[in-house]
């Protein structure tokens, strides 16, 4: 760049309403239903009240979340409704097994609400000033200038209505959550570029996803994962999101997919729920199933699938249908797309066994289902003729 270089924070420009830039602007609240929030499957088993049900959300903003069709679990809302009001304490812990879904509930809960979302990823190499934010330079006019820009905490503590989700929070070390107290107690943080302390709107909010609760993985399943001071924990609350049931990730995948069979839809969920026992070590992935596939009892599979996993694989598997190779190499267009999909990862030999071992999973789940299927069928077909049959005089 060309010019000199000045070290000068550059504050954003004030405005008549905010006349001082570091200090967060006014929520417009929004009173939402439960039904608008949540729609209609919200009432499931529920009287119809529950949908008239009000929460005091916020106008969204630039940051809030688009909506999506999202499944909510309805034991996940009451606390996550808590946690926004500012009822219990301000900061969330969510823990969860790999793609079970924890950002993506912030990321709804937040849509449905109108808070604004901004991101941080946490590593063993974070700080807390990485997500403060600092110095960069820019140019201005034929100068370049050393400006402060804003990390996420910033962004967040400044917006109206703003939640900081930290997702692997339990990578960062401990210099980072101590640095940290005064804001998870206080809603403030010092600023050294600003030479000031900065304080959050009242809508402020933490929500931190992690594997672990934050005492370590005993499972040994997530490398980088450190344990984090008590003193550090209690100053959440402590969710856990684990995969979805059966059917409501049938139904997810049925509405995500036009085209998909609900057949082929309860086999890529079956299989999933059976990677993903394996992978958290649930299950024994020597078990009939999987045959002896994997070489001790004690391995664990490295392989998992999430929900998008599963829709990239029932998407796949629809194309690969109607593909000239697959059939001219006479492939199993469900197989190939699972290798596809997430397979492949494994491509070296070390890891064939790992392949071979979801393999006869996916075969075992579409024998049984297939049998499940067909006696429904003949159920049905049954129950059919005795309703049509003449009643005997």
């Amino acid at each position: 760049m060309e010019g000199n270089t000045s070290k000068v924070a550059k504050l954003p420009t004030p405005s008549n309403s905010n006349p001082d830039p570091w200090e967060p602007r006014a929520a417009s609240l929004k009173v939402r239903s439960y039904l608008e929030m949540f729609g209609p499957g919200f009432l499931v088993g529920k009287p119809p009240a529950v949908g008239q049900a009000q929460f005091r959300g916020v106008e969204p903003g630039p940051h809030t979340p688009n909506r999506r069709n999202y499944v909510f679990r309805h034991d996940l809302i009451t606390d996550a409704l808590l946690w926004l009001s500012g009822m219990l304490e301000r900061n969330l812990w969510i823990a969860g097994p790999t793609r079970s879904g924890k950002s993506s509930f912030v990321q709804e809960i937040a849509a449905a609400t109108g808070w604004e979302v901004f991101e941080f990823c946490g590593s063993k190499d974070k700080r807390d000033y990485d997500a403060v934010g600092g110095m960069e330079l820019v140019q201005s006019g034929n100068a370049a200038v050393s400006e402060f820009m804003p990390g996420a905490l910033l962004q967040a503590m400044l917006s109206p209505a703003g939640i900081l989700l930290i997702n692997e929070g339990d990578q960062l070390p401990e210099a980072f959550w101590t640095a940290m107290h005064d804001l998870l107690d206080n809603q403030k943080i010092y600023v050294p570029a600003l030479k000031r302390e900065v304080r959050a709107s009242r809508h402020f909010r933490i929500a931190v996803t992690a594997n672990s609760g934050g005492l370590g993985d005993v499972s040994k399943l997530y490398r980088g994962v450190q344990r984090v001071n008590i003193a550090t924990l209690l100053r959440f609350s402590h969710m856990r999101i684990d995969y979805m049931r059966e059917e409501d990730e049938i139904g997810w995948l049925l509405t995500e997919v036009p085209g998909l069979h609900e057949t082929a839809a309860r086999v890529i969920v079956r299989t999933a729920a059976e990677m993903r026992s394996a992978f958290v070590g649930s299950i024994n992935v020597n078990a009939a199933s999987t045959s002896q596939a994997l070489p001790t009892s004690g391995d664990k599979l490295e392989l998992v699938l999430g929900l998008q996993q599963c829709k990239n694989w029932a998407i796949r598997m629809l194309a690969y249908e109607q593909a000239s190779w697959i059939k001219s190499a006479n492939l199993d267009p469900m197989q190939e797309a699972l290798m596809r999909t997430v397979l492949n990862i494994c491509n070296d030999h070390s890891n064939l066994h790992q392949v071979e071992a979801v393999k006869q999973m996916l075969q075992s789940v579409r024998a049984r289902t297939k049998v499940t299927t067909k006696a429904k069928q003949q159920a049905s077909t049954q129950s059919g003729a005795q309703q049509a049959a003449p009643a005997t005089p």
